[in-house]
């Protein structure tokens, strides 16, 4: 399964990012918590 990168340019606020994460899970078949995971693991790993 391969999933579609997040757009950087919209995660800019605190709440932004719950809504647009939260999108992006449901687009992708992804529990909240599970995409939350994987963009904390990406922005600390730079990318």
């Amino acid at each position: 399964m391969e999933l579609e990168e997040p757009e950087p340019s919209t995660l800019i606020g605190p709440q932004q990012d719950v809504k647009t994460v939260q999108s992006w899970a449901e687009r992708n078949g992804l529990t909240y918590g599970a995409s939350r995971i994987c963009a904390i693991k990406a922005a600390t790993e730079g990318g």
